[in-house]
């Protein structure tokens, strides 16, 4: 059997501020195949987007390790992509200089005396434009595109280095339903043509069955992991499938382990009340 491409290992989080210790997430563990595209749900607070970045080295773990490749993560680099909810563009920079950022600065850093490397980083840079339907935006700043507009560049960007594993923090959470659904279809084609390796974070459940190959279900704070799924739905899949019943079923799955631990609404009724009574009720 071979070496899954990414290995997170018993990782736990605990965040330690002057009045308060908080234990972000419970000892952690689960691999990721090559290939492959995994989503983790959960509710608001369970170190969803906590254990992605501690995967992009952006944050540390308090207990456990990542492993890319059988390498120890320890920093950010090239080998994870990230892409934020919030665009995280540079504003004076056009969309071409935006996805090119990590290349040019890498080449100040390093010079390549490599002509035809920088030829096929140019290349690929102007593919991926094309792609995303950015082509003609190329000399456009964020300011003139849309906010579709601007994830996809991101989106590009984080692709431009070739990453053997791409980490999505909710990179959808704020675009309009339908821009949303655009958004996912061609996600979802970059991602089969490409084969990259994608960690997905998203609180929408018809999101992540919708891309995913395997989801995984997360508990409450302290965060581990409640549940493994495994999406055995054909792929390309189109928006369509949303109302397919091995889709509708597998969403009642999640949406039901998702609930289990809210509040009951007999106890919120009651707190309403004692809230808002009138007051010598």
């Amino acid at each position: 059997m071979t070496t899954p491409l990414l290995q997170i290992c018993d990782v736990e989080k605990t965040f330690v501020a002057k009045h308060r210790t908080t234990q972000a997430l419970l000892p952690t563990s689960f691999d990721v195949h090559d290939g492959e595209f995994v989503s983790l749900v959960g509710p608001s607070g369970c170190g969803k987007s906590t254990l992605l970045y501690i995967v992009a080295g952006l944050e540390d773990c308090s207990g456990g390790e990542i492993r890319v490749d059988g390498r120890v993560v320890t920093e950010p680099g090239r080998d994870r992509g990230m892409v934020f909810q919030a665009y995280t563009l540079f504003p004076w920079l056009t969309v071409m200089d935006n996805v090119r950022f990590a290349e040019n600065l890498r080449r100040n850093v390093l010079p390549l005396d490599d002509p035809a490397a920088i030829v096929r980083q140019i290349d690929r840079t102007h593919s991926l434009l094309e792609l995303m339907g950015l082509a003609d935006f190329r000399n456009a700043y964020p300011r003139e595109l849309s906010g579709g507009m601007r994830q996809r560049v991101a989106i590009a960007r984080a692709l431009a280095n070739e990453p053997r594993v791409l980490l999505m923090d909710e990179p959808f959470g704020a675009l309009d339903a339908q821009t949303r659904e655009d958004m996912q279809e061609l996600l979802q084609l970059v991602q089969l043509h490409a084969r990259t390796t994608v960690v997905f974070v998203t609180h929408d459940v018809d999101e992540a069955i919708f891309l995913s190959d395997r989801i995984l279900v997360l508990t409450p704070r302290p965060g581990r992991v409640r549940a493994t799924l495994r999406v055995d739905l054909p792929q390309p899949r189109s928006v369509d499938d949303k109302l397919a019943p091995e889709f509708l079923a597998l969403k009642r799955e999640i949406v039901g382990m998702l609930h289990e631990n809210r509040a009951a609404p007999d106890g919120r009724d009651r707190l309403l009340r004692r809230m808002f009574q009138p007051a010598g009720a």
